[in-house]
């Protein structure tokens, strides 16, 4: 069943003409956490209650722009935060994997596993110019 509900991500290509997904030339996809409603016991309710105050489960999500999901991770504690849940992905023996080099292979074996998340000043920068770029592209596209 697994090739039935995931799809292999293909990098978005450097002429894409979509306008959500142009920015990201090479990115896979995107990933993202979000909150499942669940009933727990009385005593698990504290690590399942959200800084909403709901009681919910924190699932990762990583999908295709063609809205595909490539992986989850479902289970985690509300109370959990996002990077606590990133970072067990990325650990997992058969977690969340990027292809090496950008390449596209059939085997999983010839994934290379992500083993350090941080911030950077590059990634700050990136994303600061990326907005300024879309901005930029929007302002155009009103004149």
């Amino acid at each position: 069943m697994h090739s039935v509900f995931f799809r292999k991500p293909e990098p978005i290509q450097e002429n894409s003409t979509d306008d959500r997904w142009k920015w990201f030339q090479g990115c896979l996809g995107a990933l993202d956490g979000t909150f499942i409603k669940v009933n727990v016991s009385s005593s698990d309710r504290p690590r399942y209650r959200t800084r909403k105050n709901e009681i919910a489960t924190n699932v990762l999500g990583v999908c295709t722009p063609n809205m595909q999901f490539i992986y989850v991770l479902p289970g985690w504690e509300g109370s959990a935060a996002d990077g606590r849940v990133l970072r067990d992905a990325i650990s997992r023996r058969n977690g969340l994997n990027v292809p090496q080099d950008g390449s596209q292979t059939e085997e999983v074996n010839e994934f290379e596993m992500i083993r350090h998340c941080e911030p950077s000043t590059a990634w700050t920068e990136w994303r600061d110019k990326l907005a300024s770029d879309m901005f930029s592209s929007w302002l155009a596209s009103r004149s």
